[in-house]
C-alpha cells in the first residue's frame, strides 16, 4: 500500500548503508506526494491533485517521477560479483551435514582460502584503479579500503583465535602481521635506495625509526650502512642491533632466550651509559633498551598508530609477553593512540580480536562495510571453530543471522539470487523460511530465471510457490501469444483452471484457423489432459485430424458424433464441430449411422432454438441451410444401406 509521503531523503548511516528517510508535511507544486516501492526496488513517486483546490477532476494524477533505489550498488561492481562467487565456491565447501566443529588445520585452511581470495580481488582492485577516474576511481578506492581492512582484521584473527601462539611466538607473529599490512616503511626504504645521498633524504630518519619500531631490523641496520660515511657511534649501533636476539622455537627455551635478551639490553644500556652514541644515534639506543617515553615519543613524531605503538613496546619490553600481558597494555596503547572514540572499524576490529571479545568483533564486522559479505563468511569461519554456537531470544545463532542478511541482500539481486538462495539453504533454524519468502520477490525477467526459481521451489517442495511461478510465467505467455509455452507452464504447476484459460484462447485460436494445436497437444500427456475438459476436447479435435489423415473417415466422424452427444464438448463449439464434419456429411460413402445423424440433427436444432454460437454471435444462416440439406441427404444414404431401418418405415 502507498504511503503519503512529501519527500525523500538517501541518508548514510555509520555504515554507510543508504535507508530512506521520509519526510512528512512537504509537497510537490502544491500537491502532496506518493511513493510505491516495487519488489525490484523501484520507488515511483507521484503526485495526486486537489480537486477542490486546483479545478483539476478528483483523483488526478500529477507528474509521474521513477527512482531507482539501489541498496546495494557495489554488487553491480565485476570486482565485487568475482569476490561474491569466489566466496561463495569456498563456503559451499565447507558446509558439512550433520554439523560438527572443525580441527584447527580445517579452520586454518578455512580461514585461508577466504584470504585468498581477498588478497586476490585486492590485486584485480589495484589493476582496476589504474584505468579509472573521478567517482569510479573513489568507489574502487573505498573497495579497496574495505578489502584491506577485512583481510588485516582476518589474518589477525587467525593468529589470536586458532593459531594461539605460546608465549615468545605471539610477539613475533603480531610483527610479522604488522609489517604484512602497514607497508610505508617499505615504501620509504623502495625510494631511499634509489637515492645517492640516503641520509640528506628528508624520509631517511623516520624511515629508520619506523623499520625499528616495525621490528624490521634487518632493514634499518641497511638503511644505516647506506650513509655514505659511517662514524663509529653508527657503528656501535649497528652491531646492538646485529646482536638483538629474536625468540626461536627450534633452539631456545623461553627461560634461556629470556636470560639472553636481559644481557643485550645492559650491554645496550652499558654502552649508553658511556656515551657511545651520538643525539640522532642515542634515539636508537632508547628505543632498544626499551625506554618508554621514547618509544611513546616516537610513535608521535611517525605518527604511527595505537597497535604499532603496542608492539614496539612488546618488542622491546615484553618480547615473550603471552596473550593476557597484551590484553593488559591495550589500555595505556589505546590512551596513546587518541581514545577510542578516534578509532575508525580497523581500530574496533583489532581491538576487538586482541581483547577476543566476539560480541564487539561481530557487531564491527557487520557495522564496518557497506555489505554482510564480510561479516557472514567471518562468523561461519568462527562458529566452524566453535565460538558462535549460542542463540538469540528468536532461536538462532549469531552466524545464521549474519548469513541471512547476507544472503537476503543477494536474494534481492536480479543476478546474484541463486548465489543468496545457497546462502539460505544452509541456514538449518530459518534459512528455508526465508528463501520461501525471498523466491516469492524474484523478478521473473526471462524463462531461463524463472525454470531456476522453479528448480529452487521444487528441490524443496514449495509446491504454492512453484504454482505460483508457473501461474505467472503462463499468463505472461498467454499475453504473448505463445500458447504452447503456456499450456507447457500449465503442466509444471499443475494448474487446471489455467490450462482451461489457456485452451480456450486455443480453440478460439482453433476456429479462427490463427493457431495449430498439433505439436503442444502430442507432447501434453494423458494426465494433463484430465486436467481441463478443454484440453480433452482439444485433444480429440487432434486425434480426429489425425484420423482422417490416416483415412480413418469413418472412425473420425464417431469420434466427433460421441464429443456432441456425451456432451464432453461444451455446446458453443458444437457449431464448430458440424462444420467440421461437413465435408464428410457432403460425401455419398457410408460414414454415419441413423442414429449418429439424428444427434447431429438435435444438435443444430438445439443450437438453432438458442439463437447462439460462439461467443454469443448469430449462426451463419448459408452455412446452417447447408448442414440441414447435408444431414437430410446423408440420412437419406444412411437409411438405404440399414435395412432393419428401412423395414421399419414401410411397416410403418
Amino acid at each position: 500500500m502507498a504511503q503519503p509521503f512529501g519527500h525523500f531523503l538517501h541518508e548514510k548511516e555509520e555504515n554507510e548503508t543508504e535507508q530512506l528517510m521520509f519526510v512528512p508535511g512537504q509537497c510537490c507544486k502544491g500537491r502532496p506526494l506518493h511513493g510505491v516501492l516495487s519488489p525490484k526496488n523501484s520507488l515511483a513517486v507521484h503526485g495526486l491533485g486537489d480537486s477542490s483546490n486546483s479545478g483539476e477532476p478528483s483523483g488526478y494524477v500529477g507528474e509521474v517521477v521513477i527512482n531507482e533505489v539501489l541498496f546495494r550498488k557495489e554488487y553491480d561492481c565485476r570486482v565485487v560479483r568475482k569476490l561474491i562467487n569466489e566466496m561463495s565456491g569456498v563456503f559451499l565447501a565447507n558446509q558439512r551435514e550433520p554439523e560438527r566443529p572443525m580441527t584447527v588445520d580445517e579452520i586454518l585452511h578455512y580461514s585461508r582460502s577466504y584470504r585468498a581470495v581477498i588478497k586476490l580481488s585486492i590485486e584485480e582492485t589495484q589493476r582496476v584503479l589504474i584505468t579509472h577516474t573521478g567517482e569510479e576511481a573513489d568507489h574502487f578506492e573505498e573497495l579497496m579500503r574495505s578489502l584491506v581492512v577485512s583481510e588485516s582484521a582476518w589474518s589477525l584473527a587467525e593468529i589470536i583465535f586458532f593459531q594461539e601462539p605460546r608465549g615468545g611466538e605471539l610477539v613475533g607473529q603480531l610483527l610479522l602481521w604488522l609489517q604484512a599490512h602497514i607497508n610505508d616503511c617499505q615504501v620509504m626504504l623502495t625510494e631511499l635506495l634509489r637515492e645517492t645521498h640516503v641520509e640528506s633524504h628528508h624520509n631517511y630518519w623516520p624511515a629508520i625509526l619506523g623499520c625499528l619500531l616495525q621490528g624490521r631490523l634487518k632493514d634499518a641496520v641497511q638503511l644505516l650502512q647506506s650513509a655514505n660515511s659511517l662514524s663509529q657511534s653508527w657503528m656501535n649501533v649497528i652491531d646492538c642491533i646485529n646482536k638483538m636476539p629474536l625468540y626461536q622455537t627450534a633452539y631456545s627455551t623461553i627461560l634461556d632466550f629470556e636470560m639472553r635478551w636481559q644481557h643485550w639490553q645492559e650491554e645496550v644500556k652499558g654502552k649508553l651509559d658511556q656515551g657511545a652514541f651520538c643525539v640522532k644515534i642515542t634515539q636508537i639506543a632508547l628505543i632498544l633498551v626499551g625506554d618508554l617515553e621514547t618509544i611513546r615519543s616516537t610513535v608521535d613524531e611517525l605518527s604511527l598508530s595505537w597497535y604499532s605503538y603496542l608492539l614496539a613496546v612488546l618488542l622491546f619490553r615484553h618480547p615473550t609477553a603471552r596473550l593476557q600481558h597484551v590484553q593488559d597494555l591495550l589500555g595505556e596503547c589505546v590512551s596513546q593512540g587518541g581514545g577510542i572514540e578516534s578509532f575508525d572499524t580497523h581500530d574496533h576490529l583489532i581491538l576487538s580480536i586482541l581483547k577476543r571479545n566476539m560480541i564487539d568483533l561481530m557487531k564491527y564486522s557487520s557495522e564496518g562495510f557497506n555489505s554482510w559479505w564480510f561479516a557472514a563468511h567471518f562468523a561461519d569461519v568462527f562458529h566452524k571453530a566453535g565460538y558462535l554456537h549460542e542463540k538469540n531470544s528468536v532461536g538462532t545463532n549469531m552466524r545464521e543471522s549474519l548469513i541471512l542478511d547476507y544472503g537476503g541482500t543477494l536474494m534481492q539481486h536480479d543476478g546474484l539470487w541463486p548465489v543468496g538462495a545457497r546462502y539460505l539453504e544452509h541456514c538449518p533454524d530459518l534459512g528455508i523460511f526465508h528463501l520461501q519468502e525471498y523466491l516469492t520477490r524474484v523478478s521473473l525477467t526471462s524463462t531461463k530465471k524463472a525454470l531456476k526459481v522453479l528448480n529452487v521451489c521444487e528441490r524443496h517442495g514449495f509446491t504454492q510457490q512453484a504454482a505460483s511461478i508457473c501461474r505467472v510465467m503462463a499468463k505472461r505467455e498467454v499475453n504473448e501469444d505463445r500458447l504452447g509455452s503456456a499450456l507447457t507452464w500449465c503442466r509444471h504447476g499443475k494448474d487446471g483452471n489455467m490450462a482451461t484459460i489457456v485452451a480456450e484462447r486455443f480453440i478460439e485460436g482453433y476456429r479462427q484457423q490463427t493457431h495449430t494445436t498439433t505439436d503442444v497437444l502430442d507432447a501434453l500427456g494423458s494426465t494433463m489432459l484430465l486436467m481441463s475438459k478443454n484440453l480433452l476436447f482439444l485433444a480429440k479435435l487432434r486425434e480426429f485430424h489425425q484420423l482422417c489423415d490416416l483415412g480413418n473417415e469413418k472412425q473420425a466422424c464417431a469420434l466427433l458424433v460421441n464429443l456432441i452427444s456425451s456432451r464432453m464438448a461444451p455446446s458453443r463449439y458444437w457449431f464448430l464441430l458440424l462444420v467440421e464434419l461437413l465435408p464428410m456429411l457432403e460425401t455419398s460413402r457410408d460414414l454415419f449411422s441413423t442414429s449418429q445423424i439424428y444427434e447431429l440433427m438435435n444438435a443444430l436444432c438445439e443450437l438453432q432454438q438458442t439463437s447462439s454460437g460462439q461467443k454469443g454471435d448469430v449462426l451463419d444462416p448459408g452455412c446452417v441451410e447447408t448442414l440441414q440439406l447435408s444431414l437430410s441427404r446423408c440420412l437419406a444414404t444412411a437409411i438405404l444401406h440399414e435395412p432393419q431401418v428401412l423395414m421399419g418405415i414401410t411397416s410403418e
